[in-house]
């Protein structure tokens, strides 16, 4: 995202490796931490969520289809 930020269209090495290099010299390091159990226990809270509320649509959808069908499955 960074070079699409700066509006950079060419994309050669040469311009991939001038633009890292500009990269790295804004931008602070951040070393990456793994997150904490609470952090991932919520993250996969979240996840069970999303999937069980596409699950509850596809059903609703799948039963406003047959009650709309005159053939039902």
């Amino acid at each position: 995202h960074y070079a699409t930020a700066r509006m950079t269209r060419c994309k050669t090495d040469a311009v991939d490796a001038a633009m890292l290099a500009e990269f790295v010299e804004r931008m602070p390091f951040k070393p990456w931490q793994c997150p904490d159990g609470s952090k991932l226990a919520l993250r996969t809270a979240s996840r069970r969520l999303e999937a069980l509320t596409k699950q509850q649509t596809r059903a609703k959808n799948h039963l406003h289809a047959s009650s709309q069908s005159q053939f039902s499955p």
